[in-house]
């Protein structure tokens, strides 16, 4: 009788245990990993990104009737380098607001475009540990150079970037932005030359927190 007892006693363990260790494991990932934030309010972040910058196409918002208002061609602007220095600090767990100094350039049959944009930026960091994947957009101003030609038009870079942090300070991983240039003009002598320039950004960064 005993030498059956022994049996049935270790299986009733086993059933009672392991949904507790179940459980406790599944806490575990939930409250380590799965959703929890590696940042805390105040701590800051200096992101450096770089990459290739893609011309897409441009938009003509005021384009007269019977012409395209999508134009495939940017000026014939080749792929072109970009980079940016962006620097902020944490106002929640998961958002960061702060400012970047970026920079492109491109060359077109007989000039060379570049673009300096400084925007503002607000990021909400997703996180699956030791991923992180921030969402940002950025609005600023864009100061603009074609050969002698120089304007100032307003910026807006919507984009993604996923990062693994490596330890608890530093970060790397992949970035895309998107583009939003508008020139507009509202006179009529300039109106039918307004145009909305849009390029994708793709490249790698990297992220040091303290």
């Amino acid at each position: 009788m005993k030498k059956k007892l022994v049996p049935i006693l270790l299986t009733a363990m086993i059933i009672t245990v392991f949904p507790i260790t179940a459980q406790t494991s599944e806490e575990d990932v939930s409250d380590d990993y799965i959703g929890k934030s590696a940042y805390s309010t105040g701590e800051q972040v200096f992101n450096i990104n770089a990459g290739a910058i893609f011309p897409l196409f441009t938009i003509a918002p005021f384009a007269s009737e019977g012409t395209s208002a999508i134009n495939p061609d940017i000026g014939e602007t080749s792929i072109g380098l970009t980079g940016s220095l962006e620097f902020g600090a944490f106002v929640m767990d998961n958002l960061m607001l702060g400012g970047e100094l970026s920079g492109m350039f491109a060359a077109t049959p007989n000039r060379v475009l570049t673009m300096v944009p400084i925007s503002f930026t607000a990021a909400y960091y997703f996180m699956f540990y030791p991923i992180e994947v921030p969402v940002h957009l950025n609005i600023g101003m864009s100061f603009n150079t074609l050969g002698d030609y120089f304007t100032m038009t307003p910026v807006i870079k919507p984009g993604i970037g996923a990062l693994w942090n490596i330890n608890d300070e530093w970060a790397i991983g992949l970035n895309a932005e998107y583009w939003f240039i508008p020139e507009i003009y509202y006179s009529d002598e300039f109106k039918d030359q307004s145009r909305i320039a849009n390029f994708l950004e793709l490249g790698i960064s990297g992220s040091y927190h303290f």
